[in-house]
């Protein structure tokens, strides 16, 4: 998705005549093989679903970060032409999300603009049928905050019982955002004609990250729409049975009553004769065999209870084995209990890991050798901001 496109697009019309929208920039539009003077020259065709050229659809650019309301030179609204093209001049080099609406349905793309005065041609865009996105916000906010989509000119309002709603959303990843006392965040990906939940919005903390609390009920890390992938996943080696009161999830979410809500919960028994059994619960922090930079991180915190001993393991690449990694015991108790795990009592059972590795974290696991039942929750990277870890 290509963000920084669309922020400049919304002032300008379809390729053919250049026209200007009323409250656009005050950004001269121009055109040339090699972009302008001031900027980048961007165009694309927007097709229906059908294949036909979409039509005066409604072309909204705004910059990455930005929120509805926001007073900025750079943003603009325009509509396609009656080929579905659409032209846009004076783009300068920044990030971009660029959004097309067409009635019931819509296209999204994020945009990196690394050059400012290129001819970048984006080629065909089809319109999907938009989403829907549902959630609440802690009882501290007050009824009728606004939420915002962050980079779109999208917002809604929080009704008596802190729930909101977003309709005709496009298909895509995004982070919605209140500001109140502090600055309260979730992230999502939405699908093509579907209900997305963003589970309850969190306050932004700049040394403490939410990484998940499993009330969206799916099977990625919180970050995960907003850094890409950051799967959670349950394995473990022959020798082990499983269970579940969802065997039919990636990982086993399960409601546990009003004070932790959603929850992971499963137990498991190791056969007496399974060589070097282990069981393996874990989540990437990003993309696959992406490594990030922990370094500014003091502690794992978690809430859990059961009757699991085991060790939270941290992988970095290049991967080492299991027991290998550099890692760190816990044992749970009956009762949801916080459990915080200090990066500074790393241990390893052979000492084989480099002085940096927290500098090349690609995975975090909790490992287990022998039978338990184990219940986690609210899992959280404290000592650093977003930023320091993902780079955003």
């Amino acid at each position: 998705m290509n963000m920084e496109f669309w922020k400049r697009l919304g002032c300008l019309l379809a390729v053919g005549t250049l026209a200007f929208v009323s409250g656009c920039s005050d950004r001269v539009a121009g055109g040339g093989s090699s972009g302008t003077e001031t900027g980048n020259a961007l165009t694309a065709t927007i097709l229906q679903a059908n294949g036909t050229p979409s039509a005066r659809a409604i072309v909204r650019l705004r910059p990455s970060d930005f929120l509805s309301g926001d007073t900025i030179s750079a943003r603009f609204t325009t509509q396609t032409n009656d080929s579905g093209k659409l032209r846009i001049d004076s783009v300068p080099k920044g990030d971009y999300t660029l959004e097309v609406i067409s009635g019931m349905y819509s296209t999204l793309r994020t945009l990196s603009l690394s050059t400012s005065d290129s001819n970048i041609a984006l080629g065909m865009d089809t319109l999907q049928k938009a989403a829907t996105i549902v959630g609440h916000v802690p009882t501290t906010l007050p009824v009728n905050s606004t939420i915002f989509i962050v980079g779109t000119e999208h917002h809604t309002t929080v009704d008596a019982n802190g729930a909101f709603k977003f309709d005709t959303i496009p298909v895509g990843s995004f982070e919605l955002k209140v500001k109140a006392d502090s600055v309260y965040s979730s992230y999502v990906e939405t699908n093509s004609n579907a209900a997305t939940s963003a589970g309850v919005l969190h306050a932004e903390n700049s040394s403490s990250i939410l990484l998940d609390d499993f009330e969206d009920g799916d099977s990625r890390n919180r970050l995960g729409p907003f850094v890409g992938e950051g799967w959670w996943w349950l394995d473990a080696s022959q020798g082990v049975s499983i269970a579940s009161t969802n065997p039919g999830q990636i990982i086993p979410i399960v409601y546990d009553g009003s004070t932790h809500g959603n929850v992971v919960h499963f137990n498991f028994t190791i056969d007496s004769t399974a060589i070097n059994p282990w069981v393996d619960f874990g989540v990437q922090l990003g993309v696959k065999n992406a490594n990030y930079n922990m370094s500014c991180a003091d502690s794992i915190i978690f809430y859990a209870r059961g009757t699991a001993s085991g060790i939270v393991a941290l992988s970095y690449a290049p991967p080492l084995d299991t027991f290998s990694r550099p890692s760190f015991a816990f044992t749970t108790k009956a009762t949801w209990t916080r459990i915080a795990i200090a990066l500074s009592s790393l241990t390893s059972n052979n000492g084989i890991y480099p002085k940096n590795y927290l500098q090349h974290i690609t995975q975090v696991s909790w490992v287990f050798t022998t039978s338990a039942d184990f219940w986690i929750d609210d899992v959280s990277i404290h000592g650093c901001s977003r930023a320091q870890i993902w780079g955003k």
